[in-house]
């Protein structure tokens, strides 16, 4: 018969994930080094192992091309809008759009009746101010609903059917050397301006 010998209870590894400990106590893997730690609230914080930290100047912005900003230049935003290449592009450039992202880039030409691929040369002058303004309204609509923590409702943004029930089409579309972005848009209800019917070309501002 076996005898029973007292042995030391195992003792278990911590949780490395402590929300009780500040960060630079938190076990690591050995070798690790925290190079960054951002910290959100008393309780949350982000840290980013063997990483190499430069500093650097962010990218300027002017006014004028802030898109929530008093000083923003709308005809500027016109010229830079009318250039041939996909409307789609020249809202996500934030040499002219700055604060204009993916998800307002996609509600805007739905809102404006413009295909994401049609370019801005071909475009009559109302279907450009259409897009300036829903731009910017749709721009502080975001902003006003994200600082009162409210949900903004989506008219095609990740949607199978648009608003009347047409089928939404999803592609990645970006400049030819650039970032592509998922764009949604309703061919029934934002018809292609094809390169045929094309106004004289501008060129870009």
């Amino acid at each position: 018969m076996a005898e029973a010998v007292d042995r030391e209870p195992t003792k278990v590894p911590a949780d490395p994930i402590q929300p009780d400990l500040p960060p630079e106590q938190i076990p690591t893997k050995e070798g690790d080094s925290d190079g960054l730690i951002l910290h959100f609230d008393s309780e949350r914080f982000l840290v980013f192992y063997n990483c190499r930290i430069t500093w650097c100047s962010s990218p300027f912005s002017e006014p004028a091309c802030d898109i929530l900003c008093p000083e923003f230049d709308k005809e500027r935003a016109l010229r830079a809008l009318s250039v041939p290449r996909p409307v789609c592009i020249t809202l996500m450039d934030q040499r002219h759009f700055s604060g204009v992202g993916n998800i307002i880039k996609n509600e805007v030409l739905f809102l404006a009746n413009v295909h994401p691929l049609s370019f801005g040369s071909h475009l009559p002058p109302e279907s450009l101010q259409s897009i300036l303004d829903h731009t910017i309204r749709f721009t502080c609509n975001w902003l006003n609903n994200k600082l009162q923590r409210k949900g903004l409702r989506y008219h095609i943004y990740m949607k199978e059917c648009c608003d009347k029930g047409h089928k939404v089409v999803k592609e990645s579309i970006g400049p030819p050397y650039g970032l592509k972005r998922l764009t949604w848009y309703c061919p029934e209800c934002q018809p292609h301006v094809k390169s045929e019917n094309a106004v004289p070309s501008k060129e870009d501002p």
